[in-house]
């Protein structure tokens, strides 16, 4: 997987927010690398696979972004996610807000 490949799936690709795009670290772009590298290793353990033929080409990277995606809540706050929507109420009902995606990968569930 090339570095450019890598820094592209890091954030330069205009999936992410422009927020996430400017924070993008030396560090993340090695887990990016690091997770397509896994997914190689997976691909070349499939008996009678080609891991290298066109339909997948992309799919270390494919992983890696999909990867990334699923866990960046890892390095958000709740205050990040909901920003001022925060705050002490007397109210003993339910409150709840909509709309908000959930994911659910833990590590171990590798």
């Amino acid at each position: 997987v090339s570095a450019d490949t890598i820094n592209a799936a890091a954030g330069g690709s205009g999936e992410f927010g422009t927020h996430e795009r400017n924070s993008i670290s030396v560090r993340c772009r090695d887990q990016v690398e690091q997770s397509a590298r896994a997914a190689e290793l997976i691909l070349h353990g499939i008996p009678s696979e080609e891991p290298g033929r066109e339909g997948l080409r992309e799919t270390p990277l494919r992983f890696a972004k999909a990867f990334r995606e699923l866990t960046k809540g890892y390095s958000m706050s709740v205050e990040e996610e909901v920003g001022g929507a925060i705050f002490k109420e007397a109210e003993e009902k339910m409150v709840y807000m909509k709309d908000i995606p959930v994911y659910s990968l833990c590590e171990h569930h590798l």
